[in-house]
């Protein structure tokens, strides 16, 4: 049986064809790049488990330090930790391109949310209720606009 895109067996890969040559192309000129090619496909289970106790971790410390400080101060605490963590990624990425590969998954998948709900959750406190029911679109259209931005610009 021939092999397809990331070790799945042709037949069920989803990504063929000229669309998953492009997607590969695209993902290995990025400009953090990430070796998933090399992390076969029966990984993904432990890998999402692995995930789900991070997150849990993550958010037990979130509860933490809740108690201790205000949202307006855990909020934006948190996101210059998961930046720094960002950077210590990207220089790991040379050295362990597999485990950071995974690092960065975990960091994503499991700080993120908690990260967006923070984002929110502190928003919300600054803003009345009308102000901010004018606000909460345009400042998720921004970030929606810069996200693509960001993405077009880390292909050229």
């Amino acid at each position: 049986m021939p092999i397809g895109f990331q070790g799945v067996p042709r037949r069920y890969s989803h990504a063929s064809g000229r669309w998953r040559e492009r997607l590969k192309r695209e993902l290995s000129s990025a400009p953090l790049h990430l070796p998933t090619e090399r992390l076969p496909y029966t990984a993904l289970p432990n890998v999402v488990m692995a995930t789900a106790v991070f997150s849990l971790v993550f958010v037990a410390l979130n509860g933490v330090g809740a108690r201790h400080l205000a949202p307006g101060i855990l909020v934006p605490m948190s996101f210059a930790a998961s930046g720094l963590l960002f950077v210590v990624e990207s220089l790991l990425v040379s050295r362990a391109p597999v485990v950071t590969a995974v690092l960065v998954y975990l960091h994503i998948s499991g700080a993120g949310p908690v990260l967006g709900s923070g984002f929110w959750l502190v928003a919300s406190e600054r803003f009345d209720p009308r102000t901010a029911k004018r606000r909460f679109g345009q400042i998720a259209a921004s970030g929606t606009i810069g996200g693509l931005l960001l993405l077009q610009s880390a292909f050229q």
